[in-house]
C-alpha cells in the first residue's frame, strides 16, 4: 500500500511535467509567431521592392518622353501607350494579388493537456483521502 504523501508527491510530478510539457509547446508556438512575422515583414519588403520598380519604369519613361523634345508624334504617342501600360499592369497585378490572397486562417486550437488515467487523477487521490 502506498502512502498518501508519496501518491501525492507523484501525482504533483505527473502535473508539473504536464505544465512543462505545455511551456514547451508554447515557446515553440511563440517561436513559429516570431517567424511569420519575419517572413511577412520581409515579403512585404519584396512585394514593395517590386511595386517601387514598377512604378518607377513608368516614372523613368515619362520623364524621356517629357525630356526628349525631338520625338515625332508617333514615338511620342507609343511611348505614352507604354506608360499606360506599364501602369495598367501594376493595377491589374495589385489586383490579383488580392484577390488570388487567401483569407487569414482561423487560429488553430491549442492542444489539450493530456490528463493522467482516472485512477491517478487528482480528483480520485481526493477521494481516496477522504473516504481512506
Amino acid at each position: 500500500m502506498k502512502l498518501p504523501w508519496k501518491r501525492n508527491r507523484e501525482l504533483l510530478e505527473e502535473i508539473l511535467e504536464l505544465v512543462k510539457r505545455q511551456t514547451k509547446e508554447i515557446v515553440m508556438a511563440d517561436q513559429d509567431v516570431a517567424a511569420l512575422i519575419a517572413e511577412v515583414t520581409n515579403n512585404t519588403n519584396v512585394v514593395n521592392s517590386a511595386v517601387a520598380l514598377i512604378n518607377g519604369i513608368a516614372a523613368q519613361i515619362a520623364a524621356a518622353v517629357a525630356a526628349a523634345g525631338s520625338l515625332s508624334a508617333s514615338d511620342r504617342t507609343a511611348l505614352q501607350a507604354s506608360i499606360a501600360t506599364i501602369t495598367s499592369n501594376d493595377a491589374a497585378l495589385a489586383a490579383a494579388v488580392v484577390a488570388n490572397t487567401p483569407a487569414a486562417p482561423a487560429p488553430a486550437a491549442r492542444p489539450n493537456v493530456a490528463t493522467p488515467p482516472a485512477n491517478n487523477s487528482v480528483a480520485d487521490m481526493g477521494k481516496r483521502q477522504t473516504t481512506g
